[in-house]
């Protein structure tokens, strides 16, 4: 009865338009608004270019990410999903990383997210990574992405062999956790950017 009463909290904090997603939103937005302001600086100090490009294309990134979280505006103005989208859509939405074909890119962009945070980590000291590398206090954040985007996209492969994990119920976590992992990426992208931010805008000082 207890295991049924937690999956049920859980199932409605991971669902989709409620409060993990929501927050998810939030955060995306938050970042949006920070990278751009760390770009103009970045041009404003004559920071190399590949720096300005690097940070673009995340915020571009984030951009759409955020459009695909509200479904490029269905959640907002409740329009009726194309058929196309109805037929291919894994939730019948108007986005693109629900698409039955496309969904494992998207898991494999998450691994190649924790992976290349991590790495980016220890190039926080390089000053060819200045300003464009991850503080270490991120370190577990991508660590916790990598292995559970990595389980997730072995799922995707091996849907019957559940390794260890099925054990207490964890493979349950692991299927609804994906929405708390999209949170955390979130969250990684906003400290990234606000760090590097802060870091630039007061090297000079």
């Amino acid at each position: 009865m207890i295991i049924n009463y937690k999956k049920s909290y859980i199932d409605i904090i991971v669902k989709e338009h409620y409060p993990v997603e929501s927050i998810s939103l939030i955060v995306i937005l938050v970042s949006i608004i920070i990278g751009i302001k760390f770009i103009l600086l970045m041009y404003r100090r004559n920071i190399e270019s590949y720096k300005i490009v690097f940070v673009s294309l995340l915020v571009l990134g984030l951009i759409f990410v955020g459009l695909e979280e509200v479904s490029w505006g269905q959640w907002f103005f409740y329009f009726k999903s194309p058929e196309y989208f109805k037929e291919t859509n894994l939730q019948r939405e108007t986005n693109i990383h629900n698409l039955r074909y496309l969904h494992v890119i998207f898991e494999y962009i998450r691994v190649f997210i924790g992976v290349g945070g991590l790495l980016s980590i220890f190039l926080n000291n390089t000053k060819t990574f200045k300003y464009i590398s991850s503080p270490f206090v991120l370190f577990l954040s991508f660590l916790v992405i990598t292995i559970f985007s990595g389980l997730d996209v072995y799922n995707f492969y091996q849907p019957n062999q559940r390794l260890l994990f099925q054990v207490g119920g964890f493979w349950w976590f692991l299927k609804f956790n994906m929405e708390i992992i999209e949170l955390l990426i979130g969250l990684s992208a906003f400290i990234f950017l606000y760090s590097n931010y802060r870091r630039l805008k007061y090297s000079f000082n």
